[in-house]
């Protein structure tokens, strides 16, 4: 072979290689997560989300949100579902934190659901980075697919 030949193939084999590796990189993984799945706490997005799980009890299905912040959402499994709670964070610590419950919230929480999909919006009492002592009405939204 002559050094043209082995050139092209050196850069065609190269260039076979990487779509490989991309391709292999794409699949497989965790079900739970995806980059469908976000995290918003005001105006700060929280990070990727690393893991999504759910588990449906006794009329209430918890989703639980593995990231750069946990988060653990209750919500009814009905045909119509409704949320019960959201807690994002860990309240009392110095990063920002949030606590929705529906029995004391004035506004409930928006839900939709498609399937194995939900987006949940609302505003719950949230602190933020370094003020842990003084709560203050913050928006959340999220966006998961349980697996």
């Amino acid at each position: 072979m002559g050094m043209m030949t082995l050139r092209k193939f050196g850069t065609a084999g190269a260039v076979a290689l990487a779509g490989a590796l991309l391709v292999a990189g794409c699949s497989g993984g965790d079900s739970g997560s995806s980059a469908a799945n976000a995290l918003r706490l005001g105006d700060d997005d929280l990070g990727p989300v690393t893991s999504v799980s759910c588990k449906t009890d006794g009329g209430l299905t918890t989703i639980t949100i593995e990231g750069a912040e946990k988060a653990v959402v209750k919500v009814t499994d009905e045909d119509n579902p409704t949320v019960k709670s959201v807690h994002i964070g860990e309240v009392g610590s110095t990063d920002s934190a949030l606590v929705y419950v529906a029995a004391v919230s004035g506004q409930p929480a928006q839900l939709s659901r498609d399937g194995k999909s939900y987006t949940i919006s609302g505003t719950g009492m949230g602190t933020s980075g370094g003020d842990a002592v003084n709560p203050v009405g913050t928006a959340f939204e999220l966006s998961v697919s349980c697996p």
